[in-house]
């Protein structure tokens, strides 16, 4: 699990175009890129993304020089994401209690 973002990190990171873009607009392609987003759906409770960003990089550009953190980055959002729609989608269809938990 720990290193299974560099499946995406090598594809992303050989852009250096789409590197800049998201730089420079990681609000909007920030939430397109971890979470899975429509650029035209995008809201502000999505720039979630900045938190999960400044969490893995601290100010910190999005380059090859910091591409363990960005691979972890990468890694987490991966499962994440998924753990995060499923529990929403049991808590909301089923009559019974959901308990996600969360360790730090």
């Amino acid at each position: 699990m720990k290193d299974d973002g560099t499946i995406f990190l090598t594809q992303f990171l050989e852009n250096k175009e789409l590197v800049d873009e998201v730089e420079a607009n990681f609000d909007i392609d920030g939430s397109m890129l971890l979470l899975g987003v429509d650029e035209d759906s995008v809201t502000p409770e999505d720039f979630v993304t900045n938190v999960i960003r400044k969490y893995f990089l601290g100010n910190a550009k999005l380059n090859s020089n910091n591409i363990d953190k960005i691979g972890n980055m990468f890694s987490m959002i991966h499962y994440l994401v998924h753990t995060d729609i499923d529990a929403s989608l049991l808590a909301n269809k089923n009559d019974q209690p959901v308990y996600y938990y969360q360790y730090q």
